[in-house]
């Protein structure tokens, strides 16, 4: 497990930490991003997203791109909030309640929630 993950000085969890621990998942999931183990600087997945990521940008993967049900908005708004979940200062991290209420505001969600018994 990253050591990111558990909070500054401590060997415990906090809430910000699950947002952060959400957030390397969320990257994980939407950039499909292969960690090679061996590798410490793959494995700083939260870092190459906060390199990468610019405004407006998307870090999903094209093969999730050419999904018929992909939303270009869609792209930008869930890599922003995965970006927010790993953020280095726990304060400026969302609470669980807004990243479901931004999950459930994704267009992918709003057109094909009822499909996957998803009520936004």
């Amino acid at each position: 497990m990253d050591a990111s993950i558990f909070e500054y000085g401590t060997d415990t969890f906090s809430v910000k930490s699950e947002i952060f621990a959400f957030g390397v998942l969320l990257l994980n999931f939407i950039s499909k991003r292969v960690v090679e183990y061996g590798n410490p600087l793959d494995r700083a997945l939260d870092l190459w997203a906060l390199k990468e990521f610019k405004p407006g940008c998307s870090l999903v993967h094209q093969s999730l791109v050419g999904d018929p049900g992909f939303d270009p908005l869609d792209g930008a708004a869930i890599t922003e909030l995965a970006k927010q979940c790993v953020e280095e200062q726990p304060k400026k991290r969302p609470n669980m309640k807004e990243v479901v209420v931004r999950l459930e505001g994704l267009r992918v969600v709003q057109e094909h929630g009822e499909e996957i018994n998803v009520h936004p």
